[in-house]
């Protein structure tokens, strides 16, 4: 409020956008706008806010005039599996239960108060189903997306054409769920899609690197 920051940036340096905002923030149509840049300048902040408060409208004007495009709407973005959510509720389950044996065993604490234990479970599964609800990824001929948060509403996009690495990883329950994560290496930052069905997986890294396989990216990066 009591510093004014003027931060000039080349175009080409700027790898993804991320669009943020909240739930009282978004009723009254307030949005901010960070670009992930290259920041060869720096080591730590690769992050640069270019619009703190601005309306959408003149959040993609600005995006726009990075060659980001605003999204043509939620039907071209998937939800991820739900599967992927509830296994992280079921390893709450055992912790509880846990907990409520040492109660009733070493504090004498009578089985029935003990069960309110399982009243906590509905947080984290509040917290799960609302960021499952929230949670998008998608991509179009040109850019991917990752939406996600409820609190934090996160709207990351990114050309395909900054795209530098592509990694498929999948962990042991993963693997046995048939799901996987597709992380995207872009200079300046990473972005990362979980919860995807292994072969929508191996179809996005495909396309994607289709995409870039033909991009010179000695044009792309040059100092203008």
């Amino acid at each position: 409020l009591l510093t004014l920051t003027d931060v000039i940036m080349p175009t080409h340096r700027v790898q993804a956008a991320v669009v943020q905002t909240g739930p009282f923030r978004k009723r009254r149509g307030w949005h901010s706008l960070k670009f992930v840049s290259l920041a060869q300048d720096s080591k730590d902040e690769t992050n640069y806010v270019a619009a703190p408060f601005a309306t959408l409208d003149e959040v993609w004007r600005i995006a726009q005039a990075a060659t980001i495009a605003a999204p043509d709407g939620d039907e071209r973005l998937q939800k991820g599996a739900a599967k992927y959510w509830l296994t992280q509720l079921l390893f709450i389950v055992p912790i509880m239960l846990t907990a409520m044996a040492a109660l009733v065993i070493f504090a004498d604490a009578p089985l029935s108060r003990t069960t309110l234990l399982l009243l906590l479970l509905a947080l984290p599964a509040a917290l799960f189903w609302f960021d499952w609800r929230q949670y998008r990824f998608g991509l179009d001929g040109h850019q991917l997306y990752l939406k996600r948060g409820w609190w934090r509403q996160q709207l990351t996009i990114a050309p395909q054409v900054k795209v530098q690495t592509v990694e498929i990883a999948q962990g042991p329950l993963s693997r046995r769920q048939g799901l996987a994560s597709l992380r995207f290496g872009l200079a300046g930052g990473t972005m990362e899609m979980i919860a995807l069905p292994l072969a929508t997986a191996v179809v996005i890294r495909d396309a994607v690197m289709e995409k870039i396989a033909a991009v010179d990216y000695s044009e792309i990066n040059q100092s203008h």
